[in-house]
């Protein structure tokens, strides 16, 4: 075909039916018809090619479909279409059919064997995604993918319904044999308990933990949100092992949803979708003669050559999923700890994920009021700490009843950390009193006007938060893939440089769950690096390490301060090891700074409150 041919079109839809395809061909119907092209209908998917069902199509074939699910032109799969052999027939059946465009409305299989057309006979293509599993590269949404997450949300409201009238739990196994788009979507606007993908690996264990701790604390419902192509070989299967591994006598039903998510009427968003493809896809024939997948990227129409669809296949959001699955906290057996120490002040914030870029997903806020809560740590920290304006490696120690005695017990030293750095960052607001970090006043200031400042801090929480499913290198250059318009070759100068500083260049391409305990830490240190802040917060780095690994992460730490000027603060209640790297001391004694001093100031203190604390290091 060259530049002055007429531009013929045949459109067929492919693969699995989606809510929206008809909208889909109406619009790209009617567009081409406005334009002057000739357009060509054909049955039943590439089948209709080899059974030459073809048949004209004008705006009056297409009227009174846009609100209708399915294809009225049907759709398929094409054994005869999977040969070399088979393709070039096609091809040759086309031309005889003067049809020398063909516009293919489906998923990432029905683009696959386009593309071997395209590659092997030269004709030209134009997909536009449709497909319920939203997998389609060159696109953030493929046609019907809203509509099956509202069908089966409309499914699990109900279930939920039921579900709390009988105290059970509901395995829901929604479609994604491949991917687990759909199934994280769906799991995420129902507020289900936890969803199975086929590309995260089931660990049935933590399933069922998960859901013990939930009855442990009160709770008579879970729902359970299951992909079909998870590795547990669907819902009833897992629903089987979680039951026979469970503490709780658990009353366990399974839905499948199955093909009720294809149907139905699309909603008004994929609607919208539909028809801006189908138009654009008319749109851009006059413009280029290649072949492309037309798709929408952050709002915009855009044209990906079909060539290099099959590299942008969309991700799961693992960042979305790590949030949903996070293990719950057991807040009455907290709280009856709390109350059983002591504690006449307490806040507890849980927090997951990293911040320097990193995704920060705040859990919840829990605030015994009936203890008449303050706040556990004042202005003090962050004033005397972070308006530090040299290099100062400071290690935090929490002294008290809470500090000493149920640091273990309640992970009294990573609430604490946690507050002070989510104070210093501006994600919480102090009861009173006021937070200066680098010499600015932060408290009160508006969002956007706290950026440049939390740029400037890097944050390294106790577990690492490095996401399982993505590599090393994507963990330590994840702040830097959401900056926009950044070259490339920045990201991965930055990431080798900072893995480097850690000791791990040659783990880039490795996984979380390839990696030691120590080499987590390291490379969760250098991503807080990615960026070059300066200050530095670390809660607890040497938790689970052997002490000669924890060393080499102290060591690191070190380097941070001694190499790049950084001043870091280290939360932690090994003795040792804040004698091993700090310049300073701080100890805080129910609220409040008891001691602020160099090591050597610390370690030959007379004061008894702090020979005694000393003493800790021995006991």
């Amino acid at each position: 075909m060259t530049q002055n041919d007429p531009i013929t079109i045949g459109v067929l839809t492919s693969g699995g039916d989606a809510p929206g395809m008809n909208a889909a061909i109406r619009a790209v119907v009617r567009t081409a018809s406005y334009a002057g092209y000739q357009i060509t209908g054909i049955r039943n998917g590439y089948n209709g090619i080899f059974d030459q069902e073809f048949q004209p199509l004008t705006t009056r074939s297409v009227s009174n479909i846009l609100q209708q699910g399915g294809t009225f032109l049907g759709t398929g799969r094409c054994q005869q279409f999977l040969t070399p052999e088979g393709r070039q027939e096609a091809a040759a059946i086309l031309k005889k059919q003067n049809i020398n465009t063909l516009i293919v409305i489906g998923g990432n299989g029905s683009y696959r064997g386009a593309a071997a057309l395209h590659h092997e006979t030269g004709l030209r293509i134009v997909g536009i995604p449709a497909s319920i599993d939203n997998d389609v590269g060159g696109t953030d949404f493929s046609i019907g993918f809203d509509t099956a997450v509202n069908t089966a949300l409309d499914a699990i409201d109900r279930i939920r319904d039921t579900a709390f009238s009988l105290a059970r739990v509901f395995f829901v196994e929604v479609m994604g044999r491949q991917s687990g788009q759909l199934a994280a979507a769906i799991g995420l606007a129902s507020g289900a308990e936890a969803v199975i993908v086929p590309e995260r690996h089931t660990d049935v264990q933590h399933l069922t933990d998960l859901i013990d701790t939930g009855f442990d604390v009160g709770k008579k419902v879970a729902i359970i949100v299951v992909a079909e192509g998870n590795e547990t070989g669907g819902a009833t299967n897992l629903a089987t092992q979680v039951t026979q591994s469970a503490r709780h006598d658990l009353k366990v039903r399974v839905v499948i949803l199955g093909h009720i998510q294809r149907g139905g009427s699309p909603t008004a968003s994929d609607r919208l979708l539909a028809s801006r493809l189908g138009v654009y896809a008319i749109q851009t024939l006059k413009e280029s003669q290649l072949s492309y997948v037309v798709g929408l990227t952050q709002g915009v129409e855009t044209a990906t050559p079909l060539t290099n669809i099959n590299q942008q296949e969309p991700k799961l959001n693992t960042g979305a999923m790590r949030a949903l699955l996070e293990r719950p906290l057991p807040w009455r057996q907290i709280a009856k700890q709390i109350e059983t120490a002591g504690v006449r002040s307490f806040s507890i914030i849980f927090l997951t994920g990293l911040f320097s870029g990193m995704v920060l997903a705040l859990q919840g806020a829990l605030t015994l009021e009936k203890f008449g809560a303050k706040s556990l740590i004042g202005n003090a920290i962050t004033t005397s700490l972070l308006k530090e304006l040299g290099p100062v490696l400071a290690a935090l120690m929490v002294a008290g009843r809470v500090g000493a005695g149920y640091a273990s017990e309640l992970g009294t030293m990573v609430v604490t950390e946690q507050i002070s750095a989510l104070r210093a960052l501006g994600l919480i607001q102090p009861l009173k009193g006021s937070i200066h970090v680098l010499g600015e006043r932060i408290d009160g200031r508006k969002e956007r006007a706290l950026y440049p400042i939390r740029k400037d801090i890097g944050m390294v929480f106790q577990h690492g938060a490095l996401f399982d499913s993505e590599t090393v290198e994507a963990n330590v250059g994840f702040r830097l893939t959401r900056t926009p318009n950044i070259d490339h070759n920045i990201i991965e100068h930055e990431v080798q440089e900072k893995l480097s500083f850690v000791d791990l260049p040659e783990y880039r391409n490795r996984f979380p769950g390839e990696l030691s305990g120590g080499q987590k830490k390291r490379v969760a240190i250098a991503r807080a690096m990615v960026g070059n802040p300066t200050i530095m917060l670390y809660d607890e780095p040497t938790t689970g390490l052997d002490p000669i690994t924890a060393r080499k992460v102290l060591t690191v730490i070190k380097r941070i301060k001694e190499e790049l000027g950084t001043t870091s603060l280290v939360v932690t209640h090994e003795l040792h090891y804040a004698y091993y790297i700090a310049d300073r001391v701080i100890l805080i004694r129910d609220g409040s700074i008891f001691f602020d001093g160099t090591t050597q100031a610390f370690r030959q203190s007379k004061d008894p409150y702090i020979v005694d604390f000393r003493s800790l290091e021995t006991t």
